[in-house]
């Protein structure tokens, strides 16, 4: 039916099966829709994993074991909510790819980071990006416990918190139960502030350890929560949080919170 109308309006349409085809812009076609349960989806954005990592490890800082993935920055970026030309802010920004992909979507950024040289080096990423963003983003090298003090009326966040130290095996059951611990009243602290600063959601990533005994540790969601003055969010009905995002090998197992 849609090819037929298509053809009716004088446009050259192609129809694939889903096996045939996978979303592409390099077909250079003007617009790409999927037909799906009696249902039309047209595409927005096609990941491209080359330029992707291309993006990545050019930086002049980039850390394979600390930074987060391009992907999931955009997928929490987009998740916020955030739109063009409004303010989203990191409170644990690192090397700042959740700020370098929010700039990219003409997303102005603001980010935190307490260590020095850490905060150095995201300036640097940064700046790298040129001059076209100058002045759409601004870092703190300061605490995210204090982030209400410098950031007012943000339309969101978006970010992937300190998870602990890194480790290559997995912790015994009772380190994980300590770094369980303080990252509880971590996150409380940061998610508070946020509640002061941010008039949006909130997507972040909330960690699941493995122990040496088989065992997974979760953070207290329900009391960090109860304590911040958020509430998951559940505007879509069709969507559940949290969504697991992590391989099935790694000790850290992530899990995305939308918080509104």
């Amino acid at each position: 039916m849609m090819k037929i109308h298509f053809k009716e309006e004088g446009l050259k349409a192609m129809r694939r099966k889903a096996d045939q085809m996978n979303p592409s812009r390099d077909m250079h076609i003007d617009v790409e829709v999927t037909s799906f349960n009696k249902m039309i989806f047209k595409t927005v954005a096609v990941s491209n994993p080359k330029s992707y990592k291309a993006r990545d490890e050019k930086r002049p800082n980039w850390d394979a074991k600390t930074v987060v993935s391009l992907r999931l920055a955009k997928i929490l970026i987009n998740l916020s909510e955030v739109s063009e030309n409004k303010l989203l802010i990191d409170p644990f920004c690192g090397l700042g790819t959740i700020m370098q992909e929010a700039l990219l979507m003409n997303i102005n950024a603001v980010g935190f980071e307490k260590d020095r040289l850490t905060c150095e080096k995201c300036m640097r990423n940064l700046d790298w990006l040129g001059k076209k963003y100058k002045g759409k983003w601004k870092i703190h090298n300061s605490d995210a416990r204090r982030l209400s003090n410098q950031v007012k009326n943000a339309d969101g966040a978006a970010t992937e918190p300190y998870m602990g130290p890194y480790f290559k095996r997995v912790p015994n059951r009772y380190l994980a139960e300590r770094i369980v611990r303080e990252l509880e009243t971590l996150y409380a602290d940061v998610l508070r502030e946020l509640r002061k600063a941010v008039k949006g959601k909130v997507a972040i990533i909330m960690p699941r350890f493995k122990t040496d005994v088989n065992k997974r540790l979760e953070l207290d969601i329900r009391g960090i929560l109860a304590y911040s003055g958020f509430k998951i969010d559940d505007s879509i009905p069709e969507i559940q949080y949290p969504l697991p995002y992590y391989h099935v090998a790694s000790n850290i197992e992530r899990f995305i919170y939308v918080l509104r």
